[in-house]
């Protein structure tokens, strides 16, 4: 079920990207809107990264480590730089 909703997650940015010169069987990439970046995902090593296991995995309660009070720092003789 987890490697159907990856694949479908993955058509749907599929059909919102425009086409993209480097995109291979392997390889799909992204333009980010808005930056002059983009992503590129290896769909070979996603394959990889994804292991489905045959049993739940035990859940446990996370311990909550006590928190620090914060110490008020003197702010008057410093400058905004």
């Amino acid at each position: 079920m987890s490697c159907k909703m990856l694949e479908y997650k993955l058509n749907i940015l599929n059909s919102l990207n425009m086409s993209v010169e480097e995109d291979t069987e392997d390889e799909v990439s992204f333009n980010l809107y808005g930056s002059n970046k983009s992503i590129t995902i290896n769909k070979v090593k996603l394959r990889e990264a994804i292991t489905i296991k045959d049993g739940p995995v035990k859940e446990v309660q996370v311990k909550e480590e006590a928190k620090t009070e914060m110490v008020a720092i003197d702010s008057t003789d410093m400058s905004e730089e």
